[in-house]
């Protein structure tokens, strides 16, 4: 289709009109005059009231062109299928549709002009990589060979242990991909970690590194047996079957009856467990309770005083210090371990001191003091009850005199220097008497029969180191000192 333009020029005066019209297309051009009213070929106007240029648009016939100048960029012929002038293509109707190559002014589809063409992946309208869309009009992803925004490389391969993943990351220990080229042992990713079966370095948790991993009872950071962490990581400890460090024996139970206790100790006396030949086990050393240190069952004759036994001599001699019957064979005297100043409480106080003692020492029996005041009725010669003709031994069974004759005579076979636990007493030397060697009153210097503790009064003493008369009788002490007192049994 051609168009024809018609201009007209018109006085606004006169009320007459001329028009000029230019022809587009094959025809070439033309020029005409006319004046109010007059048309040329199919154009029609009517005359303006004032002077003005009017371009009228009319159909033209056969050989005139029809296309619009507007739709294709300003370049004449753009669509009709021929390249023609600044045209760089032409495909007619196909121009401008969607992703074609050619667009509608003509041009051509690159990448770059944000138009998405015929092979191209994207186009952002721009040359620029990293922004989503290459250079290259490519879609920017993750294996497309071009390192995008975000990616740490891009190979362009799907190899995932090389240098660069499928992920298009660089190769990191705890990514989950073992890369042994780079020394990883292993790589578990996000279970990486201290007592996991890979370590957070990306090296195996294996026995001795220190890291207690999966399997491991323990793991001390070295191989070596009896440092408490055996060579396979396993515990050493009692009962596992191997003898550690500190460990007499190791047979592998808990059984305490046989050559091996539970707590890994070579089976003996006093361990607290009766083994085979063993009569009992207490688990302690003591001989005075009812098993031995000898792992023996506490008898009569054993040698060592049970509760109940006033003695014990451990012999088979009935006529001695001690009978068969674990009962004294004679009468018993010891020096008490306490001390006391002057005021005993009279005789009576002496006795109940001498009573305590011996009960104190789980020894029996009854009990007086070696002790007299003012006159021979509360002497030891008239006071004592116990039989004349019977031995004196000290607890520990050592013979003091022969019977109560040899007792007097003003010499003993031993001095009575042993306390009720039959132990040696040191210090203080003196004791309370106020009694001659043969067992009677010696004088009135008694510290007012023992019931004053005075500096200005004294008491008359014996020596408990003597075996002769100063035993019983050595000079005086005032009665505010410390002595002891003799304890004989009745």
């Amino acid at each position: 289709m051609r168009h024809l333009a018609v201009v007209l020029t018109c006085a606004s005066l006169v009320g007459a009109c001329t028009f000029k019209s230019v022809g587009l297309g094959e025809t070439g051009t033309g020029s005409g005059s006319a004046t109010t009213g007059d048309t040329t070929g199919d154009a029609s106007t009517s005359a303006p009231t004032t002077g003005e240029t009017t371009v009228v648009e009319t159909t033209g016939g056969p050989g005139t062109d029809s296309g619009s100048d507007s739709d294709t960029g300003g370049i004449p012929g753009c669509g009709d299928g021929l390249v023609e002038g600044a045209e760089e293509c032409d495909d007619g109707l196909d121009n401008n549709g969607p992703g074609m190559a050619c667009k509608g002014d003509c041009t051509l589809n690159v990448c770059g002009d944000g138009d998405n063409g015929p092979e191209e992946g994207c186009d952002d309208g721009n040359l620029n990589d990293g922004d989503g869309c290459s250079a290259a009009c490519v879609e920017e992803e993750c294996g497309n060979g071009m390192k995008d925004v975000g990616e740490g490389c891009d190979d362009g391969n799907e190899v995932d242990d090389d240098a660069c993943t499928n992920a298009c990351a660089l190769p990191a220990c705890s990514d989950g991909i073992l890369q042994s080229g780079a020394g990883e042992e292993c790589d578990d990713g996000a279970n990486n970690g201290a007592g996991m079966a890979c370590k957070g370095d990306c090296t195996l948790n294996v026995c001795g590194d220190g890291d207690l991993g999966p399997g491991e009872g323990c793991d001390d950071g070295n191989t070596q047996n009896n440092d408490g962490c055996s060579a396979e990581c396993v515990g050493e400890e009692c009962g596992d079957g191997k003898v550690q460090a500190g460990e007499e024996c190791d047979d592998g139970n808990d059984v305490d009856t046989d050559a091996c206790t539970s707590a890994c100790k070579d089976a003996a006396c006093g361990d607290g467990f009766k083994q085979p030949g063993e009569e009992c086990d207490d688990g302690n050393d003591v001989d005075t309770d009812a098993c031995t240190s000898a792992c023996k069952n506490a008898v009569c004759g054993d040698g060592f005083k049970q509760p109940g036994e006033a003695c014990d001599d451990g012999n088979d001699i009935d006529d001695d210090a001690c009978s068969n019957s674990c009962v004294p064979g004679g009468l018993r005297v010891f020096v008490t371990k306490a001390t006391f100043d002057g005021d005993l409480g009279g005789i009576s106080g002496a006795d109940a001191k001498c009573q305590a003692a011996a009960q104190g020492a789980d020894l029996g029996g009854t009990w007086m003091a070696w002790i007299s005041a003012d006159m021979d009725s509360n002497s030891p010669s008239a006071r004592f009850t116990g039989p004349k003709d019977k031995p004196y031994f000290r607890v520990d069974l050592v013979k003091v005199a022969d019977d109560w004759a040899d007792l007097t005579d003003a010499s003993l076979d031993a001095p009575i220097d042993r306390d009720e636990f039959g132990a040696s007493v040191g210090n203080t030397s003196k004791v309370w008497t106020n009694v001659d060697p043969d067992g009677s009153n010696n004088s009135p210097v008694d510290c007012d029969e023992w019931k004053s503790d005075a500096s200005w009064r004294s008491g008359v003493v014996g020596t408990r180191t003597l075996t002769d008369s100063r035993w019983t009788s050595d000079g005086s002490r005032n009665c505010d000192t410390q002595r002891r007192l003799y304890c004989f049994e009745q």
